[in-house]
């Protein structure tokens, strides 16, 4: 089933077009510019994509865990989510003083992490794959399928 919507305003301020493919997942297009803004500033955003709707993309659970003093503050932070201390804060293991973890749900993909502990960033030391990031530091490497 395949439907198309196609808005077109008459001064051209903006065209819209959405393309929906049910069977193949769901294709779009969205295009807009703005005319009455001077040249150096006009906005002019094209995006175009085949993707699966979002509540159909499979994830994977996996699991960070890592080892820390106890009544540290322990979090992960990597590419899957802006690199931002304390957006996923690991909790203390009921079995493990000192072990630290989180199970967090991720699209298939690379992913670039480091665990933030008391304010200091490391790389995973039980994680085999590593790369040099900008910083020249390490980053642990997880690829979820």
């Amino acid at each position: 089933m395949k439907s198309t919507r196609d808005t077109e305003q008459s001064d051209e301020c903006y065209k819209f077009v959405l393309s929906k493919d049910l069977q193949a997942g769901m294709k779009y297009a969205f295009q807009m510019s703005v005319m009455d803004i001077p040249a150096p500033l006009e906005r002019r955003i094209v995006a175009k994509a085949d993707a699966v709707p979002k509540q159909l993309v499979r994830k994977r659970r996996f699991r960070f865990t890592v080892d820390a003093c106890p009544g540290s503050e322990v979090s992960v932070v990597g590419s899957f989510n802006g690199w931002a201390p304390g957006r996923h804060p690991l909790h203390a293991t009921v079995d493990e003083p000192g072990v630290f973890d989180r199970t967090l749900l991720l699209p298939a993909g690379r992913y670039e992490y480091k665990f933030v502990i008391e304010g200091e960033w490391s790389a995973d030391p039980s994680c085999p794959r590593w790369v040099v990031n900008e910083f020249r530091t390490l980053n642990s490497v997880v690829e979820i399928s």
